[in-house]
């Protein structure tokens, strides 16, 4: 099994079902032990993807003129290259996800729809970003680690769950199924489920208890928000073990200050303009008040000589007279970019249904020359997800003589990140988001609104 081409011919008679079963079993454990193979195997997946991209944009001429395949490959028909190729690319990424990774685990769950970047972290520590839709994974925890990430996966009963922007679960099937989610928000579509054996979902603040239902939570470390679109939940809040029944079209807010009854809200009216209480909105991002930088412009004047301490206390004391409530929230930084992340329905029970007539006006400072993408998660008027939609912006479009920009974004600009093909109007703002790909890129959000 060391010569390349002959490893390579036996991978490819592997995918063209073209084996004995006891000789497929044996390219199973190869692929488990050798690096080798399983570098090959990657690379017979890597041109699976170019072919399989070229022919979605281009069309299969431009794949006929543009696909490169190994030398091992070569010897065989143009139609048998781009069977080979397409049989890769549908199972090869799944199979080698669940080979490499499950370690003998039963499988619970198989992957349905995937964007951005999302790590699997499975028993032992063993960790991989190399999640392919159709791929089936053993109980452990999913990671989106971006705004535009999302994740659908469906249990062996059909039971759906789509994780959306940055959010991570574990997930496990032993008596019962269960979803341990640490932050983020999660939308569920469960079957019917055994009377004493319901699905929980765990979040830093509550358990929930589910038969079989529609529902979206929303997971902070302080809080939990769970709507019921369909059937029933049970919540019990995790600070006093008060526990509350939530039907359809009922939500509440568990949270681990509060120590009052847990009421139920009714949604509000729908609603087609919003604006952002950015302090209390922003999810990933760090506020700061006009008055914290007032504070640190006046101490760099004073420590460099340039006002005395007498007039910066007077100063501040002056400002301090005016909107206490003025601020910006600036970008975090992370491995996929800086980021700023608001939450649209996390502290309001009001439906902002996006209409074919609006705009989202954004104000902020943008300090780099960084481009930036706007985004928008949505949700079904009926519950679930509803995809995500983006647009870029180029930083000189952007930028001013004192960095602060102004901008209003029709939303027929935005472009459909699911490429699902479904319009976002109609479907409902769950949360707004901006990205610098440079994780060193600097800017601030002043103020963010949808207008009609």
């Amino acid at each position: 099994m060391n010569d390349r081409k002959s490893t390579l011919e036996l991978l490819l008679r592997y995918l063209d079902n073209d084996l004995p079963s006891d000789e497929r079993t044996d390219v199973e454990d190869l692929l488990r032990q050798d690096g080798a193979a399983r570098e090959i195997f990657r690379e017979i997946a890597q041109q699976a993807v170019v072919v399989a991209d070229v022919a979605r944009v281009g069309g299969a001429s431009r794949v006929e003129k543009t696909a490169k395949v190994s030398s091992g490959i070569r010897g065989r028909s143009a139609t048998r290259q781009r069977l080979m190729l397409a049989v890769a690319a549908i199972a090869l990424l799944a199979v080698t996800v669940s080979l490499l990774r499950r370690g003998g685990e039963p499988e619970i769950v198989t992957i349905k729809a995937l964007n951005g970047p999302v790590e699997w972290i499975g028993s032992g520590g063993c960790v991989t970003r190399e999640l392919v839709v159709g791929g089936t994974l053993p109980g452990g925890t999913i990671e989106l680690l971006s705004a535009y990430s999302w994740i659908e996966f469906e249990f062996l009963d059909e039971s759906t769950v789509t994780l959306s922007g940055q959010a991570a679960v574990t997930i496990s099937e032993q008596k019962q199924k269960e979803l341990h989610l640490r932050y983020g928000s999660l939308s569920a579509n469960v079957q019917p489920q055994p009377t004493d054996c319901p699905m929980l979902v765990h979040t830093p603040s509550a358990e929930l208890k589910v038969l079989g239902t529609q529902f979206n939570v929303d997971a902070l470390f302080e809080s939990t928000r769970l709507t019921v679109n369909k059937g029933r939940v049970r919540l019990k809040r995790l600070t006093d073990g008060r526990e509350v029944d939530v039907t359809a079209k009922y939500e509440v807010t568990a949270s681990m200050e509060g120590q009052d009854g847990l009421p139920l809200s009714t949604r509000g009216r729908a609603v087609s303009v919003w604006k952002s209480a950015l302090r209390t909105d922003v999810v990933r991002g760090k506020w700061l008040s006009d008055h914290w930088m007032l504070g640190m412009q006046l101490k760099k004047a004073v420590a460099s000589g340039q006002m005395s301490k007498a007039d910066a206390v007077a100063a501040y004391k002056n400002a301090a007279a005016f909107d206490a409530e003025g601020g910006s929230v600036w970008a975090d930084a992370s491995p996929y970019g800086s980021l700023v992340l608001l939450s649209v329905t996390q502290l309001s029970a009001t439906p902002v249904v996006l209409s074919a007539t609006a705009s989202i006006r954004i104000k902020g400072r943008l300090h780099s020359s960084d481009s930036v993408k706007f985004g928008l998660t949505t949700k079904k008027s009926a519950g679930g997800f509803g995809g995500k939609y983006s647009v870029s912006v180029e930083g000189d479009a952007l930028r001013s003589d004192d960095n602060s920009f102004e901008i209003e974004l029709p939303l027929n600009e935005f472009d459909e990140v699911t490429e699902s093909g479904d319009s976002l109007i109609g479907k409902e703002l769950s949360d707004w988001w901006c990205v610098a790909e440079s994780s060193s890129a600097k800017f601030e959000i002043t103020s963010v609104e949808m207008i009609e």
